[in-house]
């Protein structure tokens, strides 16, 4: 994104501070590669921290590598069209709710895979129960009916993944697939978090595609993030 970074290059040359076109030359851009290594550090939103940390680092005299030149700068300021500022903030705060959302479908199917292992396991599923009710009265006495409970459940999953796939396999013979039909199948069982998240990839998708129309037409739809 395009910014303006404004000040003043000051400059010696072998001690002297007198005019000369080519160190000064040579002081502007000894001062802009100092500069560019510090824009790369910051963000254009965080105006203020990268005008202090530009001041910080240009204000000190430094030797232009071996010219003779030495150089630093005075008056720094960082300016960015107002525009260009709000759209960055919007662009990184749809970045950082998409960490969020990744981090939490992660989150989730972690704890899922978690407990598909406890459900194949009935004794470490009643291991589990055990160490989370050990101070109940009665926990012990439980422990012979939570076992044969997930002992049961264990052997009803594994006859399930069968009938399941007959299930999926007639519902394809009576359904064509296509990619419309894949994202409908997701979202019948998603969740409101999941929701969000997939529409601002279509969007950003759509719109770097140069497809406003779609966007129009999604944004139409609408997602309440707010209880996100």
């Amino acid at each position: 994104m395009p910014f303006t970074v404004k000040l003043t290059v000051k400059y010696v040359l072998n001690g002297q501070a007198k005019p000369n076109h080519q160190a000064a030359a040579i002081a502007r851009a000894g001062i802009a590669r100092r500069a560019e290594k510090v824009s790369c550090q910051w963000t254009l939103t965080e105006t203020e921290r990268l005008r202090d940390e530009l001041y910080t680092v240009l204000c000190t005299r430094l030797p232009v590598e071996q010219t003779g030149v030495e150089a630093w700068a005075e008056y720094v300021e960082v300016d960015v069209d107002p525009k260009d500022l709000e759209a960055l903030q919007y662009y990184e705060s749809i970045q950082r709710r998409e960490r969020m959302l990744r981090w939490r479908y992660e989150g989730r199917e972690y704890e899922i895979a978690f407990f598909i292992d406890l459900m194949n396991d009935p004794r470490r599923a009643t291991a589990w129960w055990f160490i989370h009710n050990q101070n109940k009265e009665g926990a012990i006495d439980d422990l012979i009916r939570v076992a044969s409970t997930f002992t049961t459940l264990r052997n009803e999953l594994i006859g399930a993944p069968a009938a399941m796939g007959a299930e999926q396999d007639k519902y394809e013979l009576l359904n064509s697939d296509s990619p419309g039909q894949v994202v409908d199948d997701f979202l019948r069982g998603a969740e409101k978090i999941e929701r969000y998240y997939l529409h601002q990839r279509l969007e950003q998708m759509f719109t770097q595609c140069n497809r406003q129309d779609l966007v129009e037409r999604l944004s139409k739809m609408g997602v309440d993030d707010s209880s996100i």
